[in-house]
């Protein structure tokens, strides 16, 4: 079974179509004591100019490894005894050289290896074969998208200089002692030359509306999960980057359709360049789309279901008087589900009795909670939180035990 929690979790990776409303809201607050001009120019240099570098975001799991050996779920240490996680084998996990690949990354940017006290190296590992993952041989595979490399204090800025200088794209992590490795060419390079697959590039060195126009039809029809995009973090001096995901037409995105309706009702009335509307134009056709899409939740590893009293619910004008909106209930089943997929499988958790139907009940319904709150975008949740907690409680439960009724109706 899966160890206990661990604290080398990759991080948040925000929605792009809301950092693609804020760019918008951010430059026109900065302009409105300025020329607009100033405004449009910001705007034009963010999504026309800036080269970025673009990969396909898969649907599978996170894993990790680090160069002495251990495995990491999303959340969770991964035994290194294990062969299987979420149902699918470890071998590509266990045959990657994690040490070989730091060596080669210090090579390439001329840092002592004696200095990087730990190396993280992230990859999904395809557990589903969905979308068109199985003629293209991705199945069951690790792909590496990132890293952490953690050091002494003393040493963090100077390796973050050189590491930076080499052409990796990369930040400080959230814990001042570690430096993010972002997807990037010069990362790339290092992982391929060390026998490792990485996911697939869409775009190296292609403008964000361009990503956008030459992908919007596989992602307005849901033929792909969606994409990562590297962008510079404006603010920090073109030094710093980040990742965000563009997310395909058959994903949930409430808080992406608020935030996008209120950009196109905006710049619809004002006196807007053409490429800028149409870039949020086409991010409207994928978001909004009404194109069939195939149902993909049957294909998974983790099955979804909504709740009947929950399918083909309309457009709420209205609560159900405990305080949250039927999209609000949607949202919550579907980010049940998607919690999964951060640790092992049920079954592991299953074998172990009551005390591994518990443990996973608990673990999910802390992370439902923590999906809910991002995908809201709370800052600071409030008293009235309480309905919504409940409500991702007595679900969690409900989902998880049928779960397992039916994985013992299996195994008998």
């Amino acid at each position: 079974m899966d160890g206990g929690h661990h604290n080398y979790q990759w991080g948040k990776t925000q929605n792009a179509v809301n950092v693609f409303c804020d760019f918008y809201d951010i430059s026109k607050t900065k302009s409105q004591n300025e020329e607009v001009m100033g405004f449009l120019k910001e705007m034009e240099e963010i999504f026309m100019d800036q080269e970025v570098f673009a990969t396909e975001k898969l649907d599978g799991t996170n894993v990790c490894k680090d160069e002495f050996g251990q495995m990491y779920g999303r959340r969770c240490l991964i035994d290194k005894k294990s062969e299987f996680y979420q149902k699918t084998s470890l071998e590509k996990v266990k045959q990657a050289d994690i040490a070989k690949l730091k060596m080669y990354m210090c090579k390439e940017a001329s840092i002592d290896p004696n200095k990087i006290q730990t190396c993280h190296i992230y990859g999904e590992l395809m557990c589903n074969s969905i979308y068109d993952y199985k003629q293209r041989g991705l199945v069951g595979g690790w792909r590496v998208f990132g890293a952490i490399v953690e050091l002494r204090k003393e040493n963090s800025a100077e390796a973050y200089e050189k590491l930076h200088k080499a052409g990796f794209l990369i930040n400080k992590d959230s814990v001042e002692e570690r430096i993010r490795i972002f997807p990037c060419v010069k990362f790339f390079f290092c992982v391929t030359e060390c026998g490792m697959e990485t996911v697939n590039v869409k775009s190296n060195g292609g403008s964000i509306a361009q990503i956008v126009s030459d992908n919007l039809e596989d992602m307005r029809r849901g033929k792909l999960e969606g994409i990562i995009i590297t962008i510079p973090i404006f603010e920090d001096e073109g030094q710093g980057h980040k990742v965000v995901k563009w997310k395909g037409a058959q994903e949930y995105q409430p808080s992406a359709k608020q935030c996008l309706n209120s950009v196109i009702a905006n710049i619809e009335t004002k006196d807007f360049p053409v490429e800028l509307k149409m870039f949020y134009r086409n991010l409207a056709a994928v978001l909004f789309s009404d194109f069939p899409v195939t149902n993909l939740f049957s294909k998974r590893r983790v099955k979804q279901e909504t709740p009947k009293r929950l399918e083909n619910v309309a457009k709420p004008k209205k609560d159900f008087g405990d305080g949250f909106s039927p999209d609000d209930k949607k949202m919550i089943i579907h980010g049940i589900y998607h919690s999964m997929n951060k640790f092992d499988d049920i079954a592991i958790y299953s074998a172990k009795g009551s005390i591994g139907i518990e443990t996973y009940i608990k673990i999910l319904q802390d992370e439902s909670w923590k999906h809910y709150v991002e995908e809201k975008m709370i800052t600071d949740p409030f008293e009235s939180e309480k309905e919504v907690v409940k409500f991702i409680n007595s679900s969690v439960v409900k989902i998880v035990n049928k779960l397992h009724k039916k994985d013992q109706s299996i195994g008998k």
